[in-house]
This record gives C-alpha cells, sequence and structure tokens, in this order.
C-alpha cells in the first residue's frame, strides 16, 4: 500500500491512523475501531503514544497479539502482527473476545479455516458497525 513512498515513515502512518478511529469512537460513529496490523516488533516504539494518543481521546486500548482471522483480515496477513482495538464501552471487548473463544470452538469441532472465518465474520463485521455486504479482500 505504501511502497511507493520513499521515504514514507510506517509508524507514524500507523499512528496517524489509529488516531483518527480513536475520534471516530470518542465521537460515537463507531463502537470498536481497530488499529492496522502492526509488526510486533515495532510494537515497542508505538505501544506508548498509541495509549498517549488513545487516553486523549477518552477511549481504551486493547493491544491484540493474535488478532481474530476472518474474512477482513486473513490468518497469513497477521501473522506476527498485533491490532489494538479501540472502544470506550467494555461490553465491546468481552464480546470480541466471546467472538474469538467462538472460532476456536469451531476449530477444536474441525471445522476448516476458511470456514471459521466464514462463521465469524458476520458477527465481527457487526461489532465494527460495518454494513452486512461483504466486500472482498484486494
Amino acid at each position: 500500500m505504501t511502497s511507493s513512498y520513499k521515504e514514507f515513515d510506517l509508524l507514524s502512518f500507523q499512528l496517524g491512523m489509529a488516531a483518527a478511529f480513536c475520534e471516530m469512537v470518542q465521537q460515537g460513529v463507531k463502537k470498536l475501531a481497530l488499529s492496522p496490523p502492526i509488526d510486533q516488533k515495532d510494537l515497542p516504539q508505538l505501544e506508548k503514544a498509541l495509549y498517549e494518543v488513545a487516553g486523549h481521546y477518552g477511549v481504551s486500548v486493547w493491544i491484540d497479539l493474535a488478532f481474530l482471522p476472518s474474512q477482513l483480515a486473513r490468518e497469513e496477513d497477521l501473522k506476527d502482527k498485533a491490532v489494538a482495538l479501540l472502544y470506550r464501552e467494555e461490553q465491546m471487548l468481552t464480546a470480541y473476545r466471546q467472538l474469538k473463544e467462538q472460532r476456536q470452538q469451531l476449530k477444536n469441532q474441525g471445522l476448516s479455516p476458511a470456514e471459521c472465518d466464514a462463521a465469524i465474520t458476520p458477527a465481527l463485521r457487526n461489532l465494527l458497525g460495518y454494513p452486512k455486504e461483504i466486500s472482498p479482500i484486494g
């Protein structure tokens, strides 16, 4: 997405995206928002600033080192990545964690990763306030 910019600072870009989503959560546009996937090796550099920005907006942060794969974010695209969940209501984090547990139960029942993804994607889309239609990953 950013390979054409030689002087591009990816961490600043990711923090800026998270800040924009924090404002959306603060203003009630979204109840739950996500940072872009962040390389776990970069997380120590970004984490303090992320909490500071979220605090400015009165938003809570929970960093997931194993973000929920779905039709929105493929498992292979999430390898070695962290995703910050941005929210104000604790029930949003609880609902997300329950969805992760549900996916694990489906996997334990023998469903394929694609079947698990298809089963949980509608609920994840709902948590994120997305419309019901699914846009394919490009």
